[in-house]
């Protein structure tokens, strides 16, 4: 830990200064009746995101709000199109400072608040963590990502940068035990989801290891050292953030990366979406969203909800 630079202490970026525009946003007033309407303005003309697995119609307005220079890609509608502001329905006092607004977003099953985050503060977060990776030998910093979406952009962005990559599911061990056939020694250990990861989180604190990752609106900082926030469940947002990453690493460590920037919107003449090297191509099975239903609904009776466990599908294995 003694060569870690003095601003990667998450202490005192939690605590940074915020300037008096911003603090607007951050303290965000309950709504009212009144005023409900008019926080609610996504148009049914409004862009197609993913939101935690779900197409969240984003607010195309919000653009407007956007009057930045000076980002690693530009313009800003490219994080907006990957969806990378789009946080979750919850956020942390943690993940305050991040959060740009609160917006009123539609899915499937209805109206839901989402948080917005703020994209500069996304991008200043990125240079930083290019900054302290690029301090160290590639073999000492280990990427891991559990998660469906984060797997592909996780392993491209290890790739490109020369960083070690724990492919496929990470096994208890890995990080405190020598016995283990996937045990690495890192110095440095880069997290997707901490929600995802938890056990990687874990071994990396037993072994006090600085742990950096990409942070949703409803992250806590407990037991991490960096956060990079973002919409990290997101295909295209994951894409972006690793994307961003080893762009920023490449200018400090003078390689080559010539791979465009990961496009949404990028179609072909027949409308199919066009592959790229960091978009992952896998989809969650059917088993494995009945599954998730099943957990979701096991976790509202713990919580002692009223009502009991409706599963509206049956699991079949053949």
């Amino acid at each position: 830990m003694s060569d870690e630079p003095e601003n990667l202490n998450e202490k005192e970026t939690t605590t940074e200064n915020v300037t008096s525009a911003e603090s607007k946003n951050e303290n965000i007033p309950a709504q009212t009746e009144e005023n409900k309407a008019e926080n609610a303005e996504i148009s049914s003309e409004g862009a197609k995101k993913e939101y935690d697995g779900q197409v969240v119609a984003v607010d195309r307005d919000f653009k407007k709000h956007l009057t930045i220079e000076g980002l690693i890609v530009e313009p800003p509608d490219i994080y907006l199109e990957n969806g990378v502001h789009i946080g979750s329905k919850f956020k942390t006092n943690d993940m305050r400072p991040y959060i740009y607004r609160i917006k009123t977003a539609r899915t499937p099953k209805g109206w839901i608040k989402i948080s917005v985050f703020d994209v500069a503060k996304i991008d200043k977060k990125i240079r930083t963590a290019a900054k302290f990776l690029s301090a160290y030998t590639p073999g000492d910093v280990v990427v891991i990502s559990n998660g469906l979406y984060g797997r592909k952009p996780a392993s491209m962005f290890a790739k490109y940068c020369g960083f070690k990559f724990i492919d496929g599911r990470f096994d208890s061990g890995t990080l405190t035990n020598p016995n283990s056939k996937k045990y690495v020694e890192p110095k440095v250990v880069f997290i997707t989801n901490p929600a995802e990861d938890k056990q990687a989180i874990k071994e990396a604190v037993e072994e006090h290891l600085p742990v950096i990752v990409f942070a949703n609106s409803n992250t806590r900082h407990k037991n991490i050292d960096f956060v990079i926030p973002g919409n990290n469940v997101g295909k295209y947002s994951i894409a972006m953030l690793y994307w961003l990453l080893t762009k920023e690493i490449s200018k400090i460590k003078n390689f080559e990366f010539n791979v465009p920037v990961p496009r949404a919107t990028a179609v072909d003449a027949e409308g199919k979406e066009i592959p790229h090297e960091f978009v992952s191509t896998e989809e969650p099975s059917d088993y494995l969203l009945v599954m998730r239903e099943i957990n979701k609904a096991l976790k509202r009776k713990r919580r002692n909800k009223k009502g009991s466990i409706k599963i509206k599908h049956k699991i079949i294995i053949r």
